[in-house]
């Protein structure tokens, strides 16, 4: 989920045909490989299962007139805020497939908005963890920045929280990272490096553990297929 405390300015759009109101967040804005990554709010004219407002990860072609939508986060009320709902990423709302838009449509104003500012390309160096999976057990982060796309590889730190420790060397640990060399096409990945934390989000003192040369594969369906799914859809157009 989303921490709104994160997004204090929005910036109002436009109004979409069924009314509901359109927002950006214009300091989140990220300029990645060529395309611009950001946040979108919708507030609803009148609720969608229960809730009043939607937070959008999308990213956007600044030469077409098309999207990718990456995750969603619902909120029982307006401007992100109440209770947090659920979320989606693009494995389940688009199939991470690039989404169409016509001209003089809300999804144009938007483009425009976004490709007209002035923003730098991504350092690599910093750090932005982007939720793409939450379940009963874990928490799955990618960190937007430092992804990259090396001779049709995806290389990608990812991080785990778990909602129990889990021991290693007699250790508890409460959260993970990895960094995974990833394969789209055939779906398989290769773990490059381990560290495990004593606390969420990669809090405490870490204890390192080498990565391996071993590809594995995810089954059509799984949750891993879902991650790799995901983040395939920052780099490739289906």
């Amino acid at each position: 989920m989303f921490s709104t405390s994160l997004f204090a300015e929005w910036q109002y759009v436009d109004k979409n045909v069924d009314d509901s109101e359109a927002y950006i967040n214009p300091d989140k804005v990220k300029n990645i490989d060529g395309y611009r990554y950001f946040f979108e709010l919708t507030n609803f004219r009148k609720k969608i299962n229960g809730a009043e407002s939607v937070i959008v990860y999308k990213k956007i072609d600044c030469n077409a007139l098309r999207f990718k939508v990456l995750n969603f986060n619902w909120y029982t009320k307006r401007m992100g805020k109440g209770e947090f709902i659920d979320f989606f990423t693009s494995y389940n709302a688009s199939g991470g497939e690039w989404v169409y838009f016509e001209s003089d449509s809300l999804g144009e104003k938007l483009k425009e908005t976004i490709c007209q500012m002035n923003v730098k390309k991504t350092n690599a160096n910093s750090v932005e963890w982007l939720k793409i999976l939450t379940g009963d057990k874990i928490e799955t982060y990618i960190d937007v920045n430092s992804t990259r796309n090396v001779n049709d590889y995806i290389y990608v730190w990812m991080l785990t929280n778990f909602k129990e420790s889990f021991i290693v060397n007699e250790v508890n640990f409460l959260s993970a990272k990895v960094y995974e060399q990833i394969e789209c096409r055939e779906g398989k990945t290769k773990r490059l490096d381990y560290r495990f934390y004593p606390e969420s989000m990669g809090g405490g003192e870490f204890s390192h553990s080498e990565g391996d040369e071993k590809w594995r594969y995810a089954a059509p369906g799984s949750i891993e297929r879902q991650i790799i799914m995901t983040i395939c859809s920052f780099f490739y157009d289906n």
